[in-house]
């Protein structure tokens, strides 16, 4: 895929805005996989709390859909490139929903949110999944992963690495201007939301405030997810094959260190004034009652071979929960507006793997 700096950067902030916004406003972590474990295992518990930033990812990515069909063309051609065939979601999903149960997170709680409030935990998970999604992308043949299935992998024939590298700009008409509004937008309403939620609905109608605050976070994250290109398994995959299979040539695509740049490192800086592993800068969230953050110290086996059966599931596919939830999404909606079927298997068989993967080792 080509170097995308700017489109990239952009959905990195919005990463940062909407998970910054989750835990200051309303107290929790922004941990895709856990909340699609509770809002389809413990959908009535959930109702106030997950289920409203579901909905969220699910409305941003109709929008998405809507707003730039071609930037999901991927979803036609994409299956028929992995390893595993048409398979390949399923064995993902189900190594993805165990995986996490187990590691108790992935990208977005352990890097996005875990990092940054110093987890040892989430420090271990991170470089385990990481590392073991890279070597899996290197191991499988590459014509069933990324040479095949990215449309424009970069090579560098006369063994300079520069041309690898070469930014790809957007010109004048695409949705980048659009991407610019939706940053400042989501800045504004960062600020907003608690601060004119509170003196809108009475107090004994927080609940409503949290859930009209949720359904933004999960709204801006999942554009987050889109801008960024982290919906898109081609790009993720080119991310991934950091090590070069041949001297004269290297498909690494560097654009997703843009989001530790423009995700990760403002968490750092931003929730460093929270002196967290346990808040402390504010008695209470904007919006909440009490902080509910992961509450499970220390490394463990669990933590490791979870995060390795979830990085695995990374590499073999390039998708992790909230990409996925996106890609079902999109595979049904497109499907319902004519545009072909393509995606439904892709997303919903990761997600259905997912879940069944989750469900059944719930209890151990």
């Amino acid at each position: 895929m080509p170097f995308t700096p700017l489109p990239t950067a952009l959905g990195a902030l919005l990463l940062h805005l909407s998970t910054t916004h989750h835990l200051l406003t309303n107290g929790r972590i922004l941990g895709i996989s856990s909340l699609l474990g509770n809002a389809f295992l413990s959908p009535i518990a959930s109702l106030t709390t997950d289920i409203p930033v579901l909905t969220g990812i699910i409305a941003a990515s109709t929008f998405g859909y809507l707003l730039s069909p071609k930037d999901f063309s991927f979803l036609d051609t994409i299956h028929a490139n992995y390893v595993l065939g048409s398979w390949t979601p399923v064995v993902a999903g189900l190594l993805a929903g165990a995986g996490t149960h187990w590691s108790n997170g992935c990208t977005s709680g352990h890097m996005l949110c875990g990092l940054p409030r110093m987890s040892l935990r989430s420090l271990v998970s991170m470089l385990t999944f990481s590392v073991t999604a890279m070597v899996t992308t290197y191991l499988l043949p590459s014509s069933a992963t990324l040479t095949s299935t990215l449309a424009t992998p970069p090579n560098c024939p006369t063994g300079s690495f520069s041309s690898c590298f070469t930014p790809t700009h957007a010109p004048p008409n695409t949705n980048i201007s659009i991407y610019t509004t939706l940053i400042i937008l989501a800045i504004s309403v960062n600020y907003l939301l608690p601060n004119v939620l509170p003196n809108v609905l009475p107090k004994e109608n927080l609940s409503r405030a949290q859930v009209i605050s949720s359904f933004y976070s999960g709204l801006s994250f999942a554009t987050g997810l889109i801008m960024s290109g982290m919906s898109n398994p081609s790009k993720v995959l080119g991310f991934l094959h950091l090590i070069p299979k041949h001297p004269s040539s290297w498909d690494f695509d560097p654009s997703l260190l843009l989001v530790i740049l423009f995700g990760l490192l403002p968490n750092f800086l931003r929730w460093g004034f929270y002196k967290y592993s346990t808040p402390q800068g504010e008695a209470k969230p904007r919006l909440g009652e009490g902080w509910r953050l992961p509450e499970t110290k220390g490394v463990d086996v669990r933590l490791v071979g979870g995060s390795v059966l979830f990085g695995v599931s990374w590499g073999l596919m390039g998708v992790c929960p909230g990409p996925g939830v996106v890609v079902a999404t999109v595979g049904v909606l497109r499907g319902l507006l004519g545009g072909g079927w393509g995606g439904v298997g892709l997303g919903g068989g990761y997600m259905g793997g997912f879940l069944v993967g989750r469900g059944v080792v719930r209890g151990w």
